[in-house]
């Protein structure tokens, strides 16, 4: 899973392939999960828009919307928990850490829609890093 996870953060990071024998780079589990939740939200901007747009209501196709956010949203929370239990993210509710982290980086869609610019990873992480991930880890 931590080598799939590297080749996902590191392609949209650098545009090409991470060479073989190059070693995974340790990133605190919250770091980890924004980077790799803002590249999910620009490889799958149309898809995770009509996802969210789709959550409210009580229709079929709003009830599974719902489910496949809460199911990524339990996977955040498993990695938020092992960040606790290893005392890399500060203690406090995981359920809420992984639905603000989702909130914060999800938000980047708003973002382009009103400023009508291209999302950049790299940049987008570090004005959420300045704002936000200061204040969760250790």
């Amino acid at each position: 899973l931590h080598s799939l996870n590297y080749k996902l953060l590191y392609q949209p990071l650098h545009h090409k392939k991470p060479p073989a024998e190059m070693p995974f780079p340790t990133f605190p589990p919250a770091v980890f999960i924004i980077l790799i939740q803002i590249k999910v939200i620009v490889k799958y901007e149309s898809l995770i828009t009509i996802i969210l747009s789709q959550m409210w209501g009580k229709e079929e196709r709003n009830k599974r919307s719902r489910q496949y956010v809460f199911e990524y949203l339990n996977i955040v929370e498993k990695i938020v928990r092992e960040g606790i239990e290893k005392g890399e993210i500060i203690d406090r509710d995981p359920e809420v850490i992984a639905s603000e982290i989702f909130s914060l980086t999800s938000s980047c869609l708003i973002y382009k829609l009103k400023t009508e610019k291209n999302l950049d990873i790299q940049s987008m992480y570090k004005e959420i890093e300045k704002i936000a991930i200061s204040g969760i880890m250790k």
